[in-house]
């Protein structure tokens, strides 16, 4: 071997030796960490008929010994067990109930499970890293919370079952950050006649001595929850809060691809959270599927109720304060059917999904359920409704006090009886909501309207719907601001397509397509105000293609295409139109265009009208001058263009196209101050 040779050989045996020492300290390194985290396992084989002792003495162990390097499992055997008493888990441990079933003792009450002390003392986030891995919680019908979880942080319910309670919550956690339930089941709470709680199955509350009790009172959010791959089953209510303090959100949680059935109350209720998804859902026969609350008059609580009972100072103001103007509330891909009666508000319609604020006008007395809260208005602001699937026995969506919501690309049925004496609708928008867009959602069959907007509320855009068989109305403004009205379409609704009444005001109603309603496509009545009415496709209704009315006021008509509606064209009577023009009617069982009452008419100009029943063009009442011109009447059986006026305001007809030989006449003029000029004139 060469010189140069020898030098390369001894290089890169060198070079391995490194490697070598550098893969052997990797590893050694590897394992020093995976010993340093690596579990401790406590495994427990209970004897006794009450295994309470057993199990909490491996609990005690882990409470003693373990910590976040060195976490502990305590491992129960599988089979079944009776405890007399509740288990008590600490920090650092998670409780693997595999294959295992506790039945809480018949003879005994209180929680079968909580986090600390019975008397726990410890304030914050106190309690972390915990975990129980399977099992059954049988509660054995005790009148009291089953799982109590408060002061924690990183706690996680992984394919637990937990059931058979009463009067009382089957979980509850409290002034938590972090908490998981995954692949659990939720079944079997049992409510009695005269239970007054109000008992979810997983209830977010609030850390008061009166719904905490054992636990320290302290004003601590809860934040950072998920529930997921859940089943809740016979149960009131599915997940969510009654309770709440003002101005402290439940941040972060996300409420996903859980099935809820056999409810008889909402599957999920939210109060004053901030960005919350729920997703995925799949609900079956609730009364309410979905509520969000920004207010209630129960359940609301002031910071300072926990501060004195747990002696910690809060930062949370106590007056009112603006709600966020978005909440990061999204709703999405739920698939919600109800039934039944909400066993806490019977009297109520069933909602697939509800949004709810309420305004008090001054500040509330204290009672036992609430503190003494003050005046304002707690709306419910900035939520996506989106691409939900709901099938209702009363309302698909209502929105009551909100602002800053997208309602889009839901399907809502309506399944309930035609005959319910309790009024429901497809999107139902009321109580001084503000800046609501409805798009793009498919509404069939509702009890009443297919979407209503009323009581001072303001939508900016109801856009791309489709509403078919509405009971009554398909699309109903009753005294409430919209921006837009467009490319909706409306079939088949129990009475007119769109209607705008009672002093409500519209920028533009745009090419929606109406057909076969059971009155007229499109009203204006009651002291309303429309700006304009263009390009709209009307066909077969029952009544007028435009009815205007009752002082209402529209600015411009124009441009719309009106076919065999079983009345006028256009109606106006008693109402108020600056311009009638480019309309395309055709066979009109009445007259094309027909104006008389009170109307105010000022300009019919360039509309065609052709195979009318009657007249082409009627006034009968105008309370202004009027100019009839540029409109082409062809093949109507009556008078192209008729007047017969009792007032003596001017009408010059000028210009127009009179024309076939079903006309009995081109221009009649009963009577009024007429002028008739490029057409045939005929007294």
């Amino acid at each position: 071997m060469s010189l140069s040779e020898s030098l390369k050989w001894l290089q890169l045996r060198m070079a391995r030796g490194i490697l070598l020492v550098i893969v052997a300290a990797a590893l050694a390194l590897s394992f020093m960490a995976s010993s340093a985290f690596a579990a401790t396992t406590v495994e427990v084989a209970p004897q006794k008929d009450d295994a309470y002792k057993e199990i909490q003495r491996g609990l005690n162990e882990a409470r003693d010994h373990a910590t976040t390097k060195n976490p502990y499992v305590v491992k129960v055997a599988p089979g079944t067990y009776t405890i007399g008493k509740r288990l008590l888990i600490y920090s650092n441990t998670t409780l693997d109930l595999e294959g295992v079933t506790l039945r809480s003792d018949p003879l005994k009450s209180g929680n079968m499970l909580r986090l600390g002390d019975a008397s726990d003392k410890n304030p914050g986030y106190f309690h972390k890293n915990i975990a129980i891995l399977g099992g059954v919680f049988d509660h054995a019908k005790h009148a009291n919370t089953c799982i109590k979880l408060a002061h924690g942080k990183n706690i996680t319910l992984k394919n637990v079952e937990v059931r058979n309670t009463k009067n009382g919550h089957l979980v509850e956690v409290a002034g938590v950050n972090g908490f998981t339930a995954e692949n659990c089941t939720f079944r079997d709470q049992i409510q009695t006649t005269g239970g007054t709680g109000i008992p979810e199955a997983i209830q977010i509350d609030v850390l008061i001595e009166k719904h905490m009790p054992g636990c320290l009172a302290e004003d601590l959010p809860s934040k950072n929850i998920t529930i997921e791959g859940c089943s809740f089953i016979n149960v009131p209510r599915g997940v969510g809060s009654h309770t709440a303090i003002i101005n402290q959100y439940v941040k972060n949680v996300t409420i996903v691809n859980n099935t809820f059935t056999q409810l008889r109350s909402e599957a999920i209720r939210t109060m004053n959270f901030y960005n919350c998804r729920i997703e995925g859902n799949t609900i079956a026969n609730a009364p309410r599927g979905i509520a969000v609350f920004g207010g209630h008059r129960k359940g609301m609580f002031l910071a300072s109720t926990p501060s004195k009972e747990g002696g910690i100072p809060t930062t949370t103001p106590c007056s009112y304060k603006s709600p966020p103007k978005n909440s990061k509330i999204v709703i999405r891909n739920n698939s919600i059917k109800t039934a039944g009666k909400d066993c806490y508000t019977p009297s109520e319609p069933n909602d697939g999904i509800y949004l709810c604020g309420l305004s008090f006008g001054k500040k509330q007395k204290k009672t036992k359920d609430s503190d003494a809260i003050p005046a304002g208005n707690y709306y419910v602001s900035g939520v996506v409704i989106e691409g939900n699937t709901i099938k209702t026995t009363g309302n698909g969506i209502r929105i009551s006090d909100a602002r800053n919501v997208e309602v889009r690309k839901n399907a809502i049925t309506y399944t309930g009886s035609r005959s319910d004496p309790i009024l429901s609708y497809g999107v139902y928008v009321r109580e001084g909501s503000k800046k609501i867009e409805i798009a793009v959602n498919r509404i069939n069959s509702t009890r009443s309207h297919g979407v209503v907007v009323t009581s001072s509320s303001q939508v900016t855009a109801v856009t791309g719907n489709s509403v078919s068989k509405a009971g009554r109305i398909g699309i109903s403004l009753q005294g409430a601001k919209v921006d837009t009205i467009t490319k909706n379409k409306v079939s088949s609704s129990g009475a007119a397509g769109i209607s705008i009444a009672s002093g409500s005001s519209v920028k533009l109603v745009y090419k929606n397509e109406i057909t076969s309603s059971k009155s007229h496509g499109i009203v204006a009545e009651s002291r309303c105000k429309v700006e304009k009415v263009s390009s709209n496709a009307i066909k077969s209704v029952k009544g007028s293609g435009v009815y205007v009315c009752g002082d209402a006021s529209v600015l411009s008509l124009k441009n719309s295409c009106i076919a065999s509606p079983k009345r006028y064209g256009i109606l106006c009577s008693g109402g108020k139109i600056d311009s009638i023009k480019g309309n395309r009617i055709q066979s009109p069982k009445a007259s094309g265009i027909m104006v008389k009452s009170k109307a105010k008419v000022k300009k019919i100009t360039s509309n065609s009208v052709k195979s009318g029943k009657s007249h082409g063009i009627a006034i009968r009442g105008n309370g202004i001058a009027l100019a009839i011109k540029g409109n082409t009447v062809s093949q109507c059986k009556k008078v192209a263009i008729y007047i017969n006026l009792q007032d003596r305001h001017k009408i010059k007809v000028s210009a127009n196209k009179l024309k076939g030989k079903r006309l009995l006449t081109a221009v009649c003029v009963k009577s009024g101050v007429v002028s008739v000029s490029g057409s045939r004139r005929v007294r």
